[in-house]
C-alpha cells in the first residue's frame, strides 16, 4: 500500500505541475500583443529618360500596398532633384510592399512595386527608373536598367525582316531595316558604366516564320562560363512600353527570376509578330559570346543551356 500511495502521490504532483504551467501560459495569452517598435528605412532612387539623362521635377508618390492609388492616402509625396534623384524616410513595423508612382508632363507614367524589409539594410536602393517620353512613335520600346555591377550589360533583339532572314540589333549593329529600306528596330541607348538604360525601339512588327526575341548579355563577363553576377548582383529589370504606357515588366531578381543563377545571358521574352503577344521566356544561357548570333536567333540551343547546380 505504501508503494501505491507513493505512486499516486507522484501522479498528483505531476498533474498539479502541468496545470500550473497551463495557467501561466493562459495568463501570458491574456496579455495584449505588443507590436514591434517601428524602424526608419531610408529609400533612394533615380529617374532618367530612356537614354540616361537625369529628369528633375518628376512627381514621386509612395503608397502602401493596401492604399487606393489616387485617393490621397499616400505615404509620401516628393519630386526628383536636378540630378533626377529622390530620397524619403519611411517608418515601418513589418516588411512592407509599396507602390511607387512616377509622373511628369511629357513622360509616360510608370508604376513600380518595391519591397521594404523590416531587417537590414536600413537603406533601400530603389534603383534607376528610365522613362520614355509620352510622344514615342515606336510600336514598342524596350528599356533595360540594372545596378552598378556588372558595369556593362547589353540588350539584344532579333526578329524577322520579312524576306525569310532575321535581323540582330545590339551595340555592334544599331539599326535594322526591311528589304525595302523601311526601319524595323534600332538601338537608342547603349550604356557601359552600370545602371543603364539600354533602350531598343521596335518600329513595327513583321509577321514571319519566327518570333522577335529580346535577351540581356553580360558583356562584362563575355564568354565566361559559370557566371553568377548577372542573376546575383545586377538586379536587371526590363520594361516594355507602348505609346499608352508601361505594358510589361520583367525582373531577374526575386521570385519571378530564372530558375538557375548561372549564366551570362538572360533570354527575357519573345514577341509574336502576328499577334503582338509577349511571352516571358526567363531562360539562362552559359558562356555566351556577344557575336554568337545563332544563340540570340534560335529558339533554344540545348547544348548551351545552363544545368542547375553547375
Amino acid at each position: 500500500m505504501k508503494g501505491t500511495d507513493v505512486r499516486y502521490g507522484w501522479i498528483i504532483t505531476s498533474l498539479c505541475f502541468i496545470l500550473l504551467i497551463i495557467g501561466l501560459n493562459s495568463c501570458d495569452e491574456q496579455q495584449p500583443f505588443q507590436p514591434p517598435d517601428p524602424v526608419d528605412k531610408f529609400l533612394h532612387g533615380r529617374v532618367t529618360d530612356d537614354v540616361g539623362n537625369p529628369i528633375p521635377n518628376v512627381a514621386v508618390m509612395i503608397y502602401s500596398q493596401d492604399a487606393a492609388i489616387g485617393g490621397g492616402n499616400y505615404q509620401a509625396s516628393l519630386v526628383t532633384d536636378n540630378e533626377g534623384e529622390w530620397e524619403e524616410t519611411l517608418s515601418i513595423a513589418i516588411t512592407q510592399t509599396y507602390t511607387i508612382v512616377y509622373s511628369r508632363s511629357g513622360l509616360l507614367d510608370l508604376i513600380q512595386s518595391q519591397i521594404v524589409p523590416l531587417g537590414v539594410p536600413d537603406t533601400v536602393d530603389v534603383g534607376t527608373v528610365a522613362i520614355p517620353p509620352a510622344d514615342i512613335d515606336d510600336t514598342l520600346r524596350v528599356v533595360l536598367t540594372w545596378a552598378s555591377v556588372p558595369p556593362d550589360l547589353d540588350a539584344h533583339l532579333t526578329g524577322p525582316k520579312g524576306d525569310g532572314s532575321r535581323f540582330h540589333i545590339y551595340w555592334g549593329n544599331r539599326v535594322a531595316s526591311s528589304t525595302d529600306g523601311e526601319p524595323i528596330a534600332e538601338l537608342i541607348s547603349d550604356r557601359r558604366n552600370g545602371f543603364g538604360p539600354e533602350t531598343i525601339g521596335i518600329k513595327k512588327l513583321i509577321p514571319g516564320s519566327d518570333n522577335y526575341r529580346f535577351s540581356v548579355h553580360n558583356y562584362s563577363r563575355n564568354q565566361v562560363e559559370g557566371d553568377t553576377t548577372l542573376v546575383g548582383l545586377s538586379n536587371a529589370r526590363v520594361r516594355v512600353f507602348s505609346p499608352h504606357g508601361l505594358e510589361h515588366e520583367f525582373s531577374i531578381s526575386g521570385d519571378d527570376g530564372p530558375p538557375t543563377s548561372v549564366g551570362n545571358t538572360w533570354r527575357v521574352f519573345e514577341i509574336n509578330g502576328e499577334t503582338g503577344e509577349i511571352t516571358f521566356v526567363n531562360q539562362m544561357y552559359d558562356g555566351i559570346s556577344f557575336d554568337e548570333e545563332e544563340v540570340f536567333r534560335i529558339e533554344e540551343k540545348p547544348e548551351r543551356l545552363t544545368i542547375p547546380g553547375k
